[in-house]
């Protein structure tokens, strides 16, 4: 397993990944009508400064997963990452891929992002999801009834985590 930046000719891959997952495994909120050639293309297309986007590769250098954050435009809010997702090929789950992205994303940040010092996401609320996301090192910040629809239209809960960087300057 390697982790690296994105690339644009990553785009196929992760799209297709994407599709994968959408709409099929829990906690993904993104829906596969939502997951377009232009939402990625996007992703992909804009800076480091506004959204780190980093690829987990097999091997052969396929992209068997990733995760992304992105930075609010707000000065305010300019020392978080928000909206993170991790998202891992149907095939590579289970293997420990996920983890490995989001240790990943959390080292790359600490050693190269000294002025980001949040990263922030949601996750449908599930204890034992919970106890996952804790173990590396992100902290329940709110639960938020019925924050979420799943594709059934029903709602569900959200848990803001979030995990701050232990080498932040401001």
């Amino acid at each position: 397993m390697n982790i690296r930046k994105a690339h644009r000719s990553d785009r196929t891959c992760i799209a297709k990944i994407y599709n994968e997952v959408a709409g099929k495994v829990e906690g993904i909120t993104r829906r596969p009508d939502e997951i377009t050639e232009t939402y990625i293309f996007s992703l992909l297309n804009k800076s480091e400064d506004e959204c780190i986007f980093l690829v987990v590769t097999d091997d052969e250098d396929n992209v068997i997963g990733f995760g992304h954050a992105e930075r609010s435009n707000l000065k305010a809010y300019r020392h978080i990452l928000s909206n993170y997702t991790i998202v891992v090929s149907p095939k590579s789950q289970l293997k420990g891929i996920g983890r490995g992205i989001f240790m990943g994303f959390m080292d790359y940040i600490t050693k190269e992002r000294p002025d980001i010092k949040r990263l922030e996401m949601e996750v449908k609320y599930d204890v034992d999801r919970i106890k996952l996301f804790e173990a590396t090192g992100f902290k329940t910040e709110a639960i938020i009834p019925g924050r979420a629809r799943y594709i059934d239209d029903t709602f569900y809960d959200e848990v803001l985590m979030a995990w701050e960087n232990p080498n932040f300057k401001a």
